[in-house]
């Protein structure tokens, strides 16, 4: 009896062992085409993490059909089931970031291109960021705040919660008002009129219809002109106006200008207020 209970013991180990396999693989980023280190794999009831290199090994897990659950910092989660066999059994996952691509806009009555911005997602810089078009890969799944620096543009910051896979966001850029204000001065220097009527603010727009302000701009070349610096109010009221305006941009300028009388320099501070991001000029209608 002995005997055959120390046989049926041996047999019962060896119907176990040949009951079950190893697992090994890599875990890899699908954007980064890189080995995901710290993953968490899980087949059936047994769990390790992946090494430095993106690898792991499982040993002794049952045969047949096991669930696997593969979960990393940054990634989305990987769910599959695995028919495991006796021997060695291989597993190698590609988990699934984020690609963000991102359109830049301008927030401006006058538009012009964007040819140079600065842009960070999570506060790592993306490489290689040119144009109003710009993609991303490698990045972290979940609430990633995105910062657009860009010259003569308001920086802007905004949260997106990027999905595994592809997304894609709209980032709007507001002008400064020494932009602005440069921009409108192109405007009646080039006789492009229309594009620096369209920075009046409509109080004055109001009370200043274009054909005055045309036929009084066409009477005078603009030679230069120099900001000196940029003053914040946080309200003014002209004496011109029954209106008081809030967060107000007091810009120190000086025009040059050739007319009939010859050439002259005003030089005097213009005003300038914000509506819905933008920045419109606020001057004494009555001149």
């Amino acid at each position: 009896m002995r005997r055959a209970a120390i046989v049926l013991s041996i047999f019962g180990l060896l119907t176990v062992a040949g009951c079950s396999g190893s697992v090994n693989g890599q875990i890899s980023s699908k954007s980064a085409q890189k080995p995901v280190p710290a993953a968490t794999v899980q087949v059936g009831d047994q769990k390790v993490v992946t090494d430095t290199s993106g690898r792991f090994t499982i040993g002794k897990v049952g045969t047949g059909g096991r669930a696997v659950t593969v979960t990393a910092d940054g990634f989305g989660p990987y769910t599959s089931r695995l028919t495991v066999q006796r021997g060695t059994n291989t597993l190698n996952v590609v988990l699934e970031d984020g690609t963000l691509r991102l359109l830049l806009k301008e927030n401006a009555e006058v538009r012009e291109p964007i040819k140079k911005a600065k842009v960070t997602i999570g506060g790592e810089r993306v490489s290689g960021a040119q144009g109003a078009r710009i993609e991303a890969a490698n990045v972290p799944v979940g609430e990633q705040q995105v910062v657009v620096t860009c010259p003569g543009h308001a920086v802007a910051k905004q949260m997106i919660t990027v999905a595994p896979g592809t997304n894609k966001a709209t980032i709007t850029l507001d002008l400064t008002p020494e932009e602005t204000y440069m921009r409108y001065y192109a405007g009646y220097r080039f006789r492009r009129y229309h594009d620096s009527y369209s920075m009046m603010h409509p109080e004055v727009q109001k009370h200043y219809p274009y054909k005055k302000y045309v036929s009084q701009e066409k009477g005078s070349v603009v030679l230069s002109i120099k900001l000196f610096g940029t003053k914040m109010l946080a309200k003014w009221k002209p004496p011109y106006s029954k209106t008081t305006f809030h967060n107000v941009a007091a810009i120190d300028r000086a025009v040059k200008q050739e007319s009939g009388y010859g050439t002259s320099t005003d030089n005097y501070t213009q005003h300038w207020v914000p509506i819905k991001g933008r920045w419109y000029i606020v001057f004494d209608w009555r001149d």
